[in-house]
């Protein structure tokens, strides 16, 4: 579950992005912040 700030932040921001074409760029490494091991991992 989201708490009410996060909820809230998640909310304008899917708001603010209506309608409007974006760009994410993410690097490397992104998804280990999440403790999904990458493939470099001694594990």
């Amino acid at each position: 579950m989201l708490d009410t700030t996060t909820y809230s932040q998640l909310e304008t921001l899917c708001e603010t992005m209506t309608g409007k074409s974006f760009l994410v760029v993410t690097g490397a490494g992104i998804s280990t912040a999440s403790g999904i091991p990458d493939y470099r991992d001694k594990d």
